[in-house]
Order: structure tokens, then sequence, then C-alpha cells
């Protein structure tokens, strides 16, 4: 038997019946990661190979976590923040004291780089920004060189003496 031989109305509903089938094996992943990608519900499903219904039923169900996303993303920092400040509370000195040598070493690193972060002090022993900025006023000084002239090498202008 080939495909010729399949009545064509038969070939026709057996296709719907597998496209009907084929979202339940698309991970949601998948939807989720061309949603990410700014695609429409029309644009996924093509790509799908389903219905642009079965993709917005799909999606349907995590609206409500789509939501909280949106929210603690665009709350991450403050909500990081509160979550800092109730671990700093409940460590008590008794707790610092019990610590391990080697615990507060750490701690105290960690700690000091942070410190260096908020106040905006390089946390590395190459502050990069004033390399930007040293490196800038080089250039500046050698194109005011240029400028009055005195770029030139040699007494000729030629680089010969």
């Amino acid at each position: 038997m080939s495909i010729q031989d399949i009545d064509p109305a038969e070939l026709e509903r057996v296709s719907k019946d597998v496209k009907r089938s084929a979202p339940k094996r698309i991970p949601i992943e998948d939807i989720l990661e061309l949603r990410n990608k700014q695609l429409n519900g029309r644009q996924i499903a093509q790509l799908l190979g389903c219905s642009e219904v079965t993709i917005s039923r799909r999606l349907k169900a995590y609206t409500p976590i789509f939501a909280r996303l949106d929210r603690f993303k665009k709350h991450r920092a403050d909500l990081l923040t509160l979550k800092q400040a109730d671990i700093l509370r409940s460590i008590t000195d008794k707790d610092i004291r019990e610590a391990s040598l080697l615990q507060r070493a750490t701690t105290l690193g960690i700690l000091h780089d942070k410190e260096r972060l908020e106040r905006g002090l390089s946390t590395s022993n190459v502050d990069i920004h004033s390399e930007i900025r040293s490196s800038i006023e080089r250039v500046e000084a050698i194109r005011a060189l240029i400028a009055e002239g005195g770029g030139e090498r040699g007494g000729d202008g030629g680089g010969n003496e």
C-alpha cells in the first residue's frame, strides 16, 4: 500500500488527529522559550505544529505564575535586601562566637568586599574605572599635543634630525 492508495479524506482526518495529539508531546518549556523570545501565540503554534488555541490554553495555566514572576523581577533588589536584613538580624553574637575561625574569616572577607561595592570602591587590586580614566586622559593629552603641533618626532617633522 502506498500513499496514493489512501483516501485523501482519510489522510486529512489522520493529519488532523496527529496535529491534535502533537501538543501533548510539546514540552511547556519549548512554548515558554518561544514566548520569552517575544513570539505571539500564532507564531508559536506555527513553529510547533499546533493550533493557536492550544498554545493559549497551555499558557493560560501559567498566567498567575507569570504575573508573580514579573512582580518579583520588578522588585527583586528590594526583596533580596529585605531577606538580607532578616538573615542579618537572625545572626546572634553567640552564632558568631560559635562559628569556626575559617567561617568567621571567610565572612569577614565577603562583608569587606560587599561594603566596598556599596561604597563604589574597587573589590579587586585593579580598579578598571581608574584605568579607563587614565587611558582617556593620556589619549586627550596626545591629541592636545598633536593639535598644538608638538606631536612631531625629531627636528624636521619627518622623523630625521
